[in-house]
C-alpha cells in the first residue's frame, strides 16, 4: 500500500519557512542516527509535503518511497543540500511525527488531518 501525502487542503501563506532540525525524526536505513526536520505549512508549496510513503514490515514505521517536488520536503532538501546526511530520501523512515510515535496510522493522520493548514508545523 501506497500512501500519497504530498497534497493537504488549499490557500497559500506568506513565503516558505523551512527550519533545520529540531523536528520531524526520520531514519534512513544506511543512517546510523535518526535525523530531526522541521517544516511549516507556508508559501507556494505549503500544500505539498510531498512524500510518497507505505508502512514498514514494523508498523512503528513509515517508509519514504518517493520525495516529489515542488514541495516543502523538496525545499528542505535545497536547504540542507551541502549536508547531504540531512537530505530526506527515498528509503527513509519516519520515526515520530510531531510527537506521535510507534504506529504508522497515527502518524499519518497527523500528517493528513493535524497539520494539514496553513502555517501548521511538521515535525519529523
Amino acid at each position: 500500500t501506497f500512501l500519497d501525502v504530498t497534497q493537504a487542503p488549499s490557500s497559500p501563506v506568506g513565503p516558505p519557512k523551512i527550519r533545520a532540525p529540531p523536528g520531524v525524526l526520520m531514519r534512513h536505513r544506511r543512517r546510523q542516527n535518526p535525523i530531526e526536520v522541521t517544516v511549516v505549512r507556508q508559501g507556494m508549496n505549503w500544500r505539498s509535503l510531498g512524500l510518497l510513503v507505505s508502512p514498514d514490515d514494523n508498523p512503528q514505521y513509515l517508509v519514504i518511497d518517493d520525495v516529489r517536488g515542488p514541495s516543502l520536503v523538496t525545499e528542505w532538501n535545497s536547504s540542507v543540500q551541502q549536508h547531504e546526511a540531512l537530505r530526506v530520501s527515498p528509503g527513509d523512515h519516519i520515526l515520530a511525527v510531531n510527537g506521535v510515535s510507534g504506529n504508522w496510522e497515527e502518524m499519518l493522520n497527523v500528517i493528513q488531518v493535524h497539520a494539514a493548514k496553513p502555517g501548521d508545523v511538521l515535525k519529523l
